[in-house]
């Protein structure tokens, strides 16, 4: 066996052994919008529906997540472990590209020093192993809604990896170029982050291959116009207004300025992480920086290092351009634009092996050099490998644990950031969903206490105080959230229900209509509409929206269930039928459905 396959294996098998406890699980958070809420991924056909998501969701205006989902669910249905069992996948293999990205780079590109090309194969197993077991990226892993991050890093590196394969002797030339084009493509349809890539290929070309930029345009200059063309995948994503990023940014608690100046703290503290993986979080809930004074230190700090690898660019190239990884893959979420965080931990993702390739190359060079440190034996810089690998698998293990449900994720976060509201606003939704109605409540009176203008909150204790016979206070709750937000959809929908029981239909009538012009894909907000329209016997108006839940949701239960009786109770029991044998046949799992079919006359009467 080959070293580097040697490599390859280890890699994936001890990828295979830090998650082997990711796969017992549930949905939290976005998971729920973007995959269990998600009607697109439940079919491959009309193909233009799996390239969707429903708006606002994480993968929102990024087709090839979308896609990625819908072939997920076709595999393995709504199953948690099925979904990680892909991100898992994904994972691994952008990790073989970087090993493979890093031991070409080092054996075969211009300027490297002996010392390194030397030992090129174990310095990138070094750096692919790290990046692949660091317990950083164990969010993306077990987070389904982050396909997107893990599928645009993988096809940066490919396109990478394609691009340098093609700038080798008696390579086919033309077909790892097409090849690097369609990765990239694939990449500007996966997250906006990808926008850096055709600039890096260009900036490692000019580095360790073509000698200067004027070479790498004058030899490729087919790769770099398909490059530069996928910019336009991108551009017609962000001009539709479909982007998850662009939809989120909206009514920010921030200015671009403020989120500018809080990001060099950010950015710090990832740095951090890779060294010391501590006290990891969900959810930091950092709030802006306060004043200019507050953000001066870490904006002098990042500055210095921005303008540092700015000067290696010209006279350290290699050294530049890790530089250039490192701020090129960050600019897009962690410079002027803001999003609704100050800092999550799956930024860093993509920007990672840039800094571990230059402590590796770094460490190579020292303990090679014939200085006044003693030369270690190989032994001994295997036995520091494996030493570190261990600690980073054993922390990704124990990380994978705070994963296993949407209580435990958001009690680790409240447990470690005790003033984030969004924290215990979650925690008391995902208590509630247990069951445990008491704590519950807690958490979620908590979440108002810390932020009593936020509408998501107001909605969601509002909700429950309605759940548990309080109406007068959950009316309070839940108007004042329809007030600071007119348009918060929860808000309405939990309004309307509440309306709805307590007789009040008319005003109930109105906010599912609000809140379906908001959001027409919203679910159980049609379903409610409907079974009250249904009640009053406005039988034409509740076949609309039954309908409609099918056109979004073919195997919709509830929606079957009530499309039949609508059709059925304005006689039309032939076609009541006809809902139910279809619904059985995409989905033979409709025990209800299948119990209503049995209640019909087989002639249809």
């Amino acid at each position: 066996m080959q070293r580097s396959t040697l490599y390859g294996a280890v890699l994936v098998i001890c990828g295979l052994a830090a998650y082997s406890n990711s796969f017992q699980g549930e949905f939290f958070f976005d998971d729920n919008g973007t995959v269990k809420g998600n009607p697109y991924i439940t079919k491959l056909w009309p193909l233009g529906d799996a390239f969707r998501a429903p708006p606002r969701t994480t993968n929102s205006g990024r087709p090839v997540p979308c896609f990625s989902l819908a072939v997920n669910y076709q595999l393995s249905g709504m199953s948690v472990a099925g979904f990680r069992t892909g991100n898992l996948l994904i994972h691994l293999l952008a990790g073989l590209l970087l090993l493979g990205v890093v031991r070409q780079t080092l054996r075969e590109g211009g300027g490297i020093p002996l010392s390194l090309k030397e030992n090129a194969g174990a310095i990138a197993f070094a750096v692919a192993l790290s990046w692949t077991l660091h317990p950083v990226n164990s969010v993306l892993v077990n987070y389904i809604a982050q396909r997107c991050e893990l599928l645009m890093a993988f096809f940066f590196l490919l396109t990478l990896y394609c691009s340098i394969r093609s700038w080798q002797p008696a390579a086919r030339r033309g077909l790892w170029q097409a090849c690097a084009v369609l990765a990239c493509l694939c990449g500007m349809g996966s997250k906006e982050v990808m926008v850096g890539a055709p600039l890096l290929v260009l900036l490692y070309d000019r580095t360790f291959s073509a000698g200067s930029f004027s070479e790498a345009l004058r030899r490729s200059k087919g790769l770099y116009a398909g490059l530069a063309a996928t910019w336009l995948l991108l551009i017609a994503l962000v001009l539709s207004g479909g982007t998850a990023e662009g939809a989120r940014v909206s009514k920010l608690p921030w200015t671009a300025l403020d989120y500018f100046l809080s990001q060099p703290r950010a950015l710090l503290h990832y740095v951090w992480l890779m060294f010391i993986p501590r006290n990891l979080s969900f959810d930091y809930g950092w709030p802006a920086a306060a004043s200019l004074n507050e953000a001066l230190l870490p904006l002098l700090l990042i500055g210095l290092l921005g303008v540092l690898s700015i000067v290696a660019i010209v006279r350290r190239p290699a050294v530049g351009f890790l530089g250039a990884w490192f701020f090129v893959t960050l600019a897009p979420t962690s410079s002027f634009m803001p999003l609704p965080d100050i800092a999550v931990e799956y930024r860093m993702y993509l920007a990672m092996p840039a800094v571990f390739a230059a402590v590796y190359c770094v460490l190579a060079m020292l303990l090679s050099s014939a200085g006044t440190m003693p030369r270690p034996s190989a032994g001994a810089a295997g036995a520091g490998i494996v030493f570190v690998s261990a600690v980073l698998g054993v922390l990704t293990f124990q990380r994978n644990e705070v994963y296993r449900s949407s209580a435990s994720v958001w009690l680790d976060v409240v447990r470690k950031h005790p003033a984030n509201a969004r924290g215990h606003a979650n925690l008391g939704i995902a208590l509630a969903e247990r069951g445990q109605i008491d704590v519950a409540m807690s958490a979620l009176t908590r979440a108002e206490q810390l932020n009593p203008t936020n509408p998501d909150v107001l909605a969601n204790l509002g909700a429950l105080l309605a759940r548990t016979g309080k109406p007068e206070k959950a009316r309070e709750l839940l108007e004042r959230a329809v007030t600071i937000e007119p348009g918060n959809v929860m808000g309405l929908y939990n309004l309307a229900n509440m309306y709805s029981e307590l007789g009040r239909k008319d005003e109930a009538a109105q906010l599912y209509s609000k809140a379906l012009g908001i959001k027409p894909d919203f679910i159980e907000a049609r379903l409610n509409f409907g079974i009250d329209l249904f009640e009053a016997k406005k039988y034409g108006e509740a076949e609309r929206h039954f309908s409609e839940i099918l056109r979004l949701n073919p195997v919709h239960g509830s929606g079957v269930l009530m499309l039949s009786r609508t059709l059925a109770a304005s006689g039309r029991r032939t076609e009541a039928r006809r809902v139910l044998t279809d619904a059985l046949a995409k989905n033979p799992q409709l025990e209800e459905a299948r119990r209503e079919l049995a209640g019909y006359p087989q002639d249809g009467r």
